[in-house]
Formats: C-alpha cells, structure tokens, sequence
C-alpha cells in the first residue's frame, strides 16, 4: 500500500492517470474467475444487496427482502455491522466488506432517500414460494425419458438459463440459493459438458469412466505414433522425407488436440457431479421448507 501511495503521487506529479480504488486480489485464482467474468457469492450477494436497495424503504423490507433470494441474517440492524449468510457458505459475511457503501448508516440514509425522492415504493419482493427445481423436474419426467447424467446436466443448465441477464429484475421464478445463481456464471462449461455426455450417449459414471479410459488411450497410441515420427526425424536423409514427417507429425497431433479436450471435459464432468447433486439436493430441500411440503414430525408423549 505505501508503494502504491508513492506511485500515485509521482504519476500525478507528472500528469500521469491514476488509477483510483484499484481492487488488490489475495491470490491469483480470484483475479482470473474475475477477469474470465465468473461471479463469486460475494459478487451475487452485491447484486442482490443492489435489487433490494431498489425496492425497499425500510431496513426491514430490506432484510425480508434478502430472505426471499435466500439469505440468513447472522447480524441485522440492531448490531453495528449487519451480516448474512447462505447455504454452501462457510461463514458469513459483512455488508459493510462489500463496499463503503453498505455500512449500516449508509444502507439508512439510502432508505430515507428512497422515502424522500422516490416515495412511497411498492414493496414487491420475489415470491418466496417458488420451486423452479421442482417444476424442472417434474417436466423433464414429462417430457422426455431421461436417466442419469444427463438429466442431472439438463436439470442445472435450465436452471441457469433463469439466472442469466441482468440480476436486478422483478423473477419470481429465480432459484431460491444464491449458490446456484453464482454458479450460473460457468454455464457454458456446463453446456460443454452436458454436450459431451449427449454426443457420447453417456448416462452414468460407469460409461464416463470407460469413456475417459477409451480417451486416454486413444491419445497414448497417437502419441506413441508421433513420438517414433520424430526419431526417424533424427536420421532423415533428404529434404523431402523431413517434411513428410514433420506432415505426419502435424496431422496426429490435430487429431489429439479434440481427443484431449475431450478428455479434460470428462475429467470436469466428474469433479462437477458431486458439486451438482449438492447444489440440487440444497435447492429441493429450501424449496420443500418454503412451500411447506415436508412434513413435520409429530411429538410422542411419553408418559
């Protein structure tokens, strides 16, 4: 920070820009999800801490508007720094760490400008019973006679076509976690796998195991073959025969480059289907709660 303050001082002593309020990121894999545009749960709450700004007078709309896009307040109002939490997160975290903009008395002063220049807004919270994974699933059943992997892969990308476009949107039919609606930033990674299993006809983790095997050896003999190519390279004799290698070498490892992200696709396939099952098993679950669709145990009286 000091080695920052003293190049901004010599930039603007000699009439340099300056870049203000740059962002520092604490290791390189945050930089790098951010410059690809993924969107961390700390981006998603910002969005949706900006949503409820928009709608909302009162710092208790506020925080019932934040429940409804499932949120939990660990700190409300009545504590100098207002915290939230959601499932999947570790640990909670502070409004007033997203911005300077979030701290308690700047979120009120908000409220009353709101109240002031706007008036009376229209509380219009998202529905809190909502059960867009429910209904996916049900309709996949419908309509088509899917097992397995690609309907666990259907059901994830249809979800994430709701949390597409612009956040800040009256979409009573968003996911309820604000987990899923962060993972929909790697859609297309998404997409490219659901393909894969698709084209492949591959529908449980068996066949995506042969398949990754049958993959790698594909690539082993290409390679084995390019590899023996580029030792008569060493003993070439004519101009002509070391072009004609240097061909051969060229068109095996065109027909590797597919095979190889092929491959690097299946391996993401199986890291992603645990990630997947959670995702969904914490949805239904929240759907189920908020509709009321889990039945309550009944005490026993014991005498």
């Amino acid at each position: 920070m000091e080695l920052r303050k003293i190049s901004d001082a010599i930039c603007a002593e000699r009439s340099k820009s300056v870049i203000q309020s740059h962002k520092f990121y604490s290791n390189k894999k945050a930089y790098w999800a951010q410059k690809a545009g993924q969107v961390n749960h700390r981006e998603m709450l910002r969005r949706d801490v900006e949503e409820a700004l928009s709608q909302c007078i009162t710092h208790i709309e506020f925080v019932a508007f934040l429940k409804t896009l499932g949120y939990t307040f660990t700190r409300d109002f009545n504590y100098e720094h207002p915290a939230v939490i959601s499932a999947g997160w570790s640990r909670s975290v502070r409004l007033s760490s997203l911005s300077d903009r979030y701290t308690k008395e700047n979120l009120i002063n908000r409220f009353r400008w709101n109240y002031d220049h706007i008036g009376q807004i229209k509380f219009n919270p998202p529905k809190s019973k909502r059960k867009p994974l429910l209904d996916f699933e049900c309709q996949m059943r419908e309509a088509a006679q899917m097992d397995g992997l690609q309907l666990l892969f259907s059901i994830i990308i249809e979800l994430f076509k709701i949390c597409t476009g612009n956040n800040v949107q009256e979409v009573d039919s968003r996911p309820l976690s604000p987990m899923i609606r962060t993972e929909a930033s790697k859609a297309d990674k998404y997409m490219e796998e659901y393909w894969l299993l698709r084209d492949n006809f591959i529908e449980s983790p068996q066949e995506l195991l042969s398949f990754q095997q049958n993959t790698a050896a594909r690539i082993a003999e290409l390679e084995q073959k390019r590899y023996e190519l580029r030792l008569r390279l060493r003993r070439v004799k004519t101009p002509e025969e070391e072009a004609s290698l240097k061909e051969q070498c060229k068109e095996l490892t065109k027909k590797m480059t597919p095979l190889r992200k092929q491959l690097k696709i299946s391996l993401r396939i199986e890291q992603h289907i645990p990630c997947i099952k959670e995702l969904l098993d914490a949805e239904r679950e929240i759907e189920l709660k908020n509709n009321g669709l889990i039945q309550k145990k009944e005490k026993t009286r014991t005498r």
